[in-house]
């Protein structure tokens, strides 16, 4: 196992009674950031008062294939949703901020519920596919907001169902909220922040990919949309808007602790700190003036 950590992080419980709490054996798993699980067909998962049970069938496949442990990362929970065959991702539990990870969708778009641990009250940041697998996700929280942090359709796939099903606030930027109907009950500038529990968000303007994309930042954690991802800023369509997103990466998100993690709207969780380096090496080089699109600090 090397230097990986061991903690129990859930037990085994009947599917055909996954309410009883009282036959419970110990799973004992290495932190890891991802960690996917195939299910029998007759099994499934419940959540209860903030930890995840796991099917006893099912434990032979749970300590197979983990990846190797992140920067961070504190405790692992398996995220089986009931009626899915494998699981999402779970990452970042502590004492007071859970962050539950979902890949949905035909562009594998990230979806975030984060719970806020001293009061069950959770969000969710951006909603691209499988409404009913979010609500699913959300159970034992108590749901306040829906976060977008900008409309392109890979990111609202799953919007309308949402907020029908949820009937809680969605909070956006006004100039991403034309494709929104209704219209975004809290739209929000750079500088305002949300509350949820003992939790506070500070919303940060970050135009560039598109007008209104905006993230997420609270202590250690920013969900950062299409605005940066591991290795590369978002996607934009012209010289103007590659300048503007740069310009919001540097003085919205390198401004922040080097520890800062990053939540993507795409890919895998990284750290400012690596996003620094190569961004530091990116900017040592000459680029023409016309570089948009798809770019790459080390290879564009």
């Amino acid at each position: 196992m090397g230097d990986r950590q061991q903690i129990a992080v859930g037990a085994f419980v009947h599917a055909e009674n996954p309410d009883s709490l009282f036959h419970l054996v110990p799973v004992v798993a290495v932190v890891v950031p991802k960690l996917f699980v195939r299910l029998a067909p007759n099994m499934t998962l419940e959540r209860v008062v903030g930890r995840t049970f796991v099917p006893r069938m099912a434990a032979p496949s749970l300590l197979a294939g983990f990846e190797t442990a992140t920067e961070g990362v504190k405790e692992v929970h398996l995220a089986i949703l009931p009626d899915r065959r494998e699981t999402a991702i779970v990452t970042n539990w502590n004492l007071v901020f859970g962050i539950d990870k979902l890949q949905l969708g035909p562009y594998g778009t990230n979806t975030y519920i984060v719970v806020c641990k001293s009061t069950s009250e959770s969000l969710v940041v951006d909603a691209p596919a499988e409404a009913g697998t979010i609500i699913s996700a959300l159970y034992g929280t108590k749901p306040r907001y829906i976060l977008l942090t900008h409309d392109h359709m890979d990111h609202i796939g799953a919007m309308a169902e949402l907020r029908e099903g949820l009937k809680v606030p969605l909070i956006t930027h006004a100039a991403d909220s034309t494709s929104l109907s209704p219209s975004p009950e809290v739209p929000v500038n750079d500088g305002d922040t949300i509350t949820l529990g003992e939790l506070t968000f500070t919303v940060l303007h970050t135009p560039g990919h598109t007008p209104g994309g905006i993230c997420f930042h609270s202590g250690k954690h920013l969900f950062s949309g299409d605005t940066l991802f591991p290795g590369g800023p978002g996607k934009t369509w012209g010289p103007e808007a590659f300048r503007q997103i740069m310009e919001s990466i540097k003085t919205k998100i390198l401004v922040l602790p080097d520890d800062t993690h990053i939540y993507p709207g795409h890919g895998e969780i990284t750290v400012l700190k690596k996003e620094r380096e190569e961004i530091d090496i990116f900017n040592s080089r000459p680029h023409n003036q016309n570089l948009c699109g798809d770019v790459l600090w080390l290879s564009s």
